[in-house]
């Protein structure tokens, strides 16, 4: 990613409003935020890498449902206490329907689902479902159903369309308090 890529975020509002149809996700061809070494990265899942450092500190589990963004928790309502009851994992139920991923809301079942269901045997066969999803790879969004960010003519991509209309944006133009500083960090 550029350096200060959040902000860019918020101050495209189209930008913005593509990233929230598409369940808080830009298609890696459809970000421009990306560097070139950033789409090498996430191709090849390197990305995620320091991800392991996150499971040696205590922050994340090897296996448990993925870390969301602060406007997702929304879709998860009256059980959001529930999904973050449990520490976020590298690897989940969701992400081991690789190309097959559930938009919101059927991505909160798939969650909470696990959240009720857990344990060993269970996390060790999402662990070995998920390895052909890195080998494979997962989808760009762009035309297959239920992919990352696709909303092309499911139930969820409609509630997700939907949804994202009635969002109001919260974008207020202020001045760069840090001219060329770059944030390090970020929450996910």
């Amino acid at each position: 990613m550029v350096p200060d890529a959040e902000a860019w975020l918020e101050r495209d509002l189209g930008l913005k409003a593509l990233h929230r149809i598409n369940g808080f996700k830009l298609p890696r061809s459809s970000d421009p935020r990306i560097t070139r070494i950033g789409h090498f990265l996430r191709f090849t899942h390197l990305d995620e890498l320091p991800q392991l450092i996150n499971v040696l500190r205590g922050e994340m589990s090897l296996v448990g449902p993925r870390p969301v963004v602060e406007e997702e928790l929304e879709w998860y309502g009256d059980r959001k206490e529930e999904f973050l009851s449990v520490r976020p994992g590298i690897f989940g139920e969701w992400t081991a329907r690789g190309k097959r991923r559930p938009d919101y809301p059927e991505r909160v079942e798939v969650e909470l689902s696990y959240i009720q269901g857990r344990g060993f045997l269970k996390d060790l066969l999402i662990l070995l479902r998920n390895i052909p999803v890195l080998l494979v790879g997962q989808s760009e969004g762009e035309g297959e159903a239920g992919g990352e960010g696709n909303t092309g003519g499911t139930k969820a991509g409609h509630a997700l369309a939907e949804r994202a209309s009635s969002l109001q944006p919260s974008f207020v133009e202020a001045p760069d308090p840090l001219p060329g500083k770059v944030a390090v960090g970020g929450k996910r």
